[in-house]
């Protein structure tokens, strides 16, 4: 028998005075996991608005929309399997306020080498800023792409499960 809450709040999660925050929920299934157990997960990730993004054997990862997460927790409490589960908020207010101003100082120095590149005559000299601004696209490119992801990771909790099927005996 779980001796593990079977609910708890988890609304007032969604913002800190306007704080932007990534939150994850963790859970550690042990027994023998049966296949339809696995499809009840998955249909109700589903039907709680929310997306698997990646399973294997011994994993489910994906991502629960806020309006939905009491729900799913409330549905994971009530299996006898959960033997652990954990909770996470990590603040990314900071990093997120810091990709504008990066980005444009990232683009102004790919605009200053582009005006290099235009007036090298030199081969050696054009492979070198060439390498040079593709390591800065790249930058630029892994800068848009964590704002995004920052965007829909302090909308959503992710939702990490592990499976176990040996429990451990040394608890």
């Amino acid at each position: 028998v779980n001796n593990l809450p079977s609910q708890n709040k988890m609304t007032d999660w969604t913002v800190y005075d306007g704080r932007m925050v990534e939150h994850s929920l963790e859970y550690k299934m042990e027994g023998s996991i049966k296949e339809d157990l696995k499809t009840s997960i998955r249909q109700n990730i589903k039907s709680n608005k929310g997306t698997l993004t990646d399973e294997s054997g011994r994993y489910m990862n994906g991502y629960i929309p806020f309006e939905s997460i009491e729900d799913f927790h409330h549905f994971m409490m009530e299996t006898y399997y959960v033997s652990d589960w954990n909770r996470r908020a990590k603040d990314v207010t900071e990093e997120f306020e810091n990709i504008a101003p990066d980005i444009d100082k990232l683009m102004n120095r790919r605009d200053r080498y582009q005006k290099l590149l235009s007036k090298s005559d030199k081969t050696d000299a054009s492979l070198e800023i060439n390498k040079e601004l593709y390591s800065i696209n790249t930058s630029i490119a892994n800068k848009q792409k964590r704002a995004k992801d920052i965007g829909y990771t302090t909308q959503n909790v992710k939702i990490n499960i592990t499976f176990v099927t040996q429990p451990n005996i040394f608890r």
